[in-house]
């Protein structure tokens, strides 16, 4: 579910009767915000009674279970209520559902809740705050007895300063939009696949170039048919294979024009590429269509 504008409970309390939820339900209703409750435990009796409530109307609740266990969990929670600008209620130092008041609850701008994980966008916390957090976990680093607990360490650091970035894209029609979304979704992805394992130059040029440096493998010439398509599709011909932008028809530098492949989505059409190939090569039979001109 993605919640806007939410209040948020930050706890690790156990939550086994509905009647604690209620004083709480009714500040909440007040303020005719949604409500996200991270709790330890939100026992069968009170969920199945919150959820005749969501049903009918009267509040907007989702129940989070609270991240990870023991005391990295409370760690966690911690950082949240931070983020969130909420206080953490903690049942170790006696906090109790039934005292939580408004301005014990966090914020944020959006809350987008999943099977496996939540996000949080624009949290009401202080940014001052949450960089004090960080530089206060990066200090205890040395504190760190296993690998395990410094992993743990640099990944509330990472949640804590990575943020979450907002894309806005507006349009003209739903069409357009639908096509921008579906660009910018491909960037995305593109952008992932190239922090992993870097980038080539693109528009086929570096296929076209690679060539064995001994021996004759006509099987090699298939790798600069990318490179002349792109080029016959801009109306471009060429014997020879040079970088050029097929969008102007100038030689340029491609990776100054930001004309780059991922290494990785490469790799995959090759391996793609080569296992098709092998499948035709393999094949007793193959089945197609004849072209409209027969000799």
């Amino acid at each position: 579910t993605v919640m806007e504008n939410p209040l948020i409970l930050v706890s690790n309390l156990q939550i086994v009767r509905f009647q604690e939820m209620v004083p709480l339900l009714e500040k909440v209703s007040e303020t005719k915000r949604p409500l996200i409750l991270i709790s330890r435990l939100l026992e069968e009796h009170a969920m199945a009674n919150l959820v005749v409530n969501v049903m009918n109307g009267i509040v907007k609740v989702c129940p989070i279970e609270s991240p990870d266990y023991g005391h990295i969990s409370d760690a966690l929670l911690e950082d949240i209520a931070i983020v969130t600008g909420g206080k953490f209620i903690d049942y170790h130092a006696t906090h109790k559902l039934e005292e939580v008041e408004i301005e014990d609850l966090g914020s944020a701008e959006k809350v987008t809740i999943g099977e496996g994980k939540t996000i949080i966008v624009n949290g009401g916390g202080s940014k001052e705050k949450v960089e004090e957090r960080a530089k206060m976990i990066e200090g205890h680093y040395d504190m760190a007895k296993n690998d395990f607990q410094l992993d743990k360490m640099k990944t509330r650091v990472a949640k804590l300063l990575g943020g979450v970035a907002v894309l806005k894209i507006g349009a003209s029609s739903e069409i357009e939009m639908r096509d921008k979304m579906e660009r910018v979704d491909d960037a995305l992805n593109a952008t992932r696949a190239a922090m992993e394992l870097g980038i080539i130059r693109g528009g086929g040029y570096e296929l076209a170039m690679y060539k064995p440096t001994t021996g004759n493998y006509p099987f090699y010439e298939c790798l600069t048919k990318p490179y002349h398509q792109i080029l016959a599709n801009a109306g471009i011909t060429t014997d020879i294979v040079i970088p050029i932008n097929a969008k102007t028809g100038e030689q340029i530098d491609l990776y100054e024009e930001g004309i780059i492949d991922p290494v990785k989505v490469t790799l995959s059409s090759l391996n793609s590429a080569s296992s098709v190939a092998a499948l035709v090569l393999t094949s007793e039979v193959l089945v197609g269509e004849l072209d409209d001109m027969r000799q």
